[in-house]
């Protein structure tokens, strides 16, 4: 456990990239946080994320927009976690938790749509605050498509480039959605530029990040999925359906 690490879920997010999908599996008008993972618990990926939190830290927060706030407390109300609105109209962005950090704290966030093997808080956190990073990414390995989030590393882990790809790359290390931050002067400053964290502002928040060398990539070894389409979706389900025999 990491008592004094608080983990923010993100769930605030409107799925536009997937709502032409979501009639097409059979979930029009659900959000797609909610989306059953297949696995034997009959998990949603965003409880799958809460619980995971929840087994390394007391201090988890679900951040969700007023549109769908019932019916994900609904869902979630057998964990007892905190439901925090970020929004009355619009989502914010990945980077809404870091405006409840102190300054010189610390915090972590995790996408409430990603289904990710084997994610180790424990690991990630300890390796965030052992280095001069105040800010870390879990990254994975992968073959990445256009407009997918990748970063180029150097082997200190230090982020050279943060990139938005137009093609097709192979053995790129592509953002799977899990931050940790710790608000130094620096990241305050860069943060504050922006009156308002949109979806709008998060490149060129990152951007700025990595152009002041303040992020450091924590590689995760595994596999991830973060769900935009059907195929997306279709693809984690056959996963989680052979990863059930070893659960």
């Amino acid at each position: 456990m990491l008592p004094n690490m608080y983990i923010h879920v993100a769930a605030s997010g409107e799925g536009k990239r997937i709502l032409p999908a979501m009639k097409e599996l059979g979930f029009e008008g659900f959000p797609k946080h909610l989306l059953p993972t297949g696995e034997p618990e009959a998990r949603s990926l965003l409880s799958r994320a809460t619980e995971n939190a929840l087994d390394h830290t007391a201090n988890v927060k679900v951040h969700v927009n007023r549109e769908n706030r019932g019916v994900i407390a609904k869902h979630l109300s057998h964990l007892a976690v905190p439901i925090v609105v970020d929004q009355d109209e619009r989502p914010l962005g990945p980077f809404t938790f870091a405006k409840s950090i102190p300054q010189g704290g610390s915090a972590a966030s995790v996408a409430g749509d990603v289904f990710i093997d084997g994610l180790d808080w424990s690991s990630f956190l300890e390796a965030h605050t052992q280095h001069e990073y105040p800010v870390s990414f879990l990254v994975g390995r992968v073959n990445a498509g256009a407009s997918n989030a990748v970063f180029d590393v150097a082997e200190v882990g230090r982020v050279e480039r943060f990139r938005r790809l137009t093609d097709t790359e192979d053995n790129v290390f592509r953002n799977i959605g899990v931050y940790a931050f710790t608000l130094t002067e620096p990241v305050v400053e860069i943060l504050q530029r922006y009156e308002r964290f949109t979806a709008g502002h998060e490149d060129q928040i990152v951007l700025d990040l990595v152009a002041g060398g303040l992020v450091r990539a924590h590689e995760h070894v595994g596999k991830f999925f973060n769900i935009n389409g059907a195929a997306d979706y279709e693809a984690m389900r056959t996963h989680a359906a052979l990863l059930a025999p070893q659960l």
